[in-house]
């Protein structure tokens, strides 16, 4: 991947190394006088089919990124693809009835999704294959507290997650996702809230808000100091006038129900999208996108042009993150629910020196306006894999096995000396 982490960035696929695979460029002389082709047209004609399904699945992929706005959506949608798949979605709350041959899924908080499929022979201490992706991005999401009114202009109070290049937020037209807890008994009058609450997602697609740039008349040393905006202060999305708001009038339910924390606009605005009234909604959390689409680019159609590629893009592979306790729960309930819900001793122990996990996140291709910050090789958009080291457990072994695999060529990346100075503790590739 090039360019940025947060704002819109790009990749690009490419079928080079599968063409350059020798069976698919062999043809036989029976094959060559039936159909009169040569070796170099039916390489060629290969090559286009290839580059077809490349783009086949880049779309694929794009459908994805542009519908999980959010976290929450990310996870959404991909439960919507596993059952389509046929995975039997399963509860953490409830007992686990795990079949060999079987697959299954469930998701935790709304921001996590594990999905397994167990093998028809399998048995408790055989391994687990694992792939693990995280589902968030670089975002800003709205704050505790997001009313703000400065000058005559409804803002919102926003903060940054994650790490991006903030800067490339300004002047994008801005919608805003995530979800919202609505209490289902406006009156409250369930004990503790109980089941009374839900969740739901919503997604605003349109140019909700933006955050000006301040016009090169008034900062004209920008090219020589540098754009270096206090996140503070400058980076507060515009919502609505003052006086329009006052005009058009807000109901008295949106301004009580945000008990000073919330915009009376901004609530309205979200009980219009679930269709609920103001006072139904207890609270949210929410992040402004980018609303234009990530679309196919270059002349060739080979690049994708898209914000959160990091790491929807391994989300979208892993489906085709096992971080924290998640999976090694996972893997104690499934060896259980296989073994008649007898505890067998060492099986979870056993299970997890015989398995396998691939943490699959993205990699920073060679830029070619800023090759100087590579060492050494570095990965090309044509190149389907890159190891970690440094402050990743990849161990020789593992690079070992890449060099094994003579189909799928991996890179040995690092960063330039100068690169690593300025960062001591930046992420090392090998």
């Amino acid at each position: 991947m090039l360019a940025a982490r947060a704002g819109r960035s790009f990749a690009s696929f490419s079928t080079r190394r599968f063409a350059a695979a020798p069976r698919m460029n062999i043809i036989s002389k029976r094959q060559k006088a039936s159909s009169g082709s040569t070796p170099e047209a039916a390489s060629s004609e290969a090559a286009v089919a290839l580059h077809n399904r490349g783009k086949e699945h880049a779309e694929k992929l794009l459908s994805f990124i542009n519908y999980a706005w959010t976290t929450f959506h990310a996870v959404e949608e991909a439960a919507r693809r596993l059952v389509a798949a046929g995975f039997t979605r399963i509860s953490e709350r409830e007992p686990w009835s795990v079949q060999p041959g079987g697959r299954y899924f469930f998701t935790r908080n709304m921001s996590t999704v594990v999905a397994f499929a167990v093998g028809t022979k399998f048995q408790p201490g055989n391994g687990f294959y694992m792939v693990g992706a995280h589902t968030d991005s670089p975002c800003l999401k709205l704050k505790p507290v997001t009313a703000s009114n400065k000058s005559g202009y409804n803002m919102i109070n926003v903060e940054t997650y994650g790490g991006g290049l903030w800067y490339t937020w300004y002047d994008r037209d801005l919608g805003l996702a995530g979800r919202v807890l609505l209490r289902e008994d406006p009156a409250g009058t369930a004990v503790g809230g109980g089941s009374s609450l839900k969740h739901r997602l919503v997604k605003i697609d349109r140019p909700l808000m933006r955050i000006p740039m301040l016009a090169i008349h008034l900062q004209r040393d920008i090219h020589t100091a540098g754009f270096k905006p206090n996140l503070q202060t400058n980076f507060a999305p515009l919502l609505a006038t003052a006086v329009k708001t006052q005009i058009l009038g807000e109901t008295a339910a949106a301004a009580a129900a945000s008990g000073h924390r919330h915009s009376p606009l901004l609530l309205s605005l979200l009980a219009s999208e679930l269709g609920c009234p103001p006072e139904a909604i207890v609270d949210f959390e929410m992040h402004l996108v980018d609303v234009q689409p990530g679309v196919l680019g270059g002349a060739h159609g080979e690049f994708v042009f898209a914000g959160r590629l990091d790491n929807l893009a391994m989300s979208y592979v892993a489906l085709q993150g096992a971080g924290g306790p998640v999976m090694r729960d996972t893997i104690t309930r499934v060896a259980a629910a296989l073994s008649g819900g007898q505890e067998v001793v060492g099986a979870v122990e056993r299970t997890l020196r015989n398995s396998f996990l691939i943490s699959a996140d993205m990699a920073h291709a060679l830029h070619p306006n800023y090759s100087d910050k590579r060492g050494g090789p570095a990965p090309r958009h044509t190149l389907p894999r890159v190891l970690r080291t440094q402050r990743h457990a990849v161990w020789v072994h593992h690079r070992a096995h890449s060099v094994i695999q003579p189909r799928l060529p991996y890179s040995g990346l690092r960063d330039s000396a100068a690169v690593n100075a300025q960062h001591p503790g930046a992420v090392r590739y090998g």
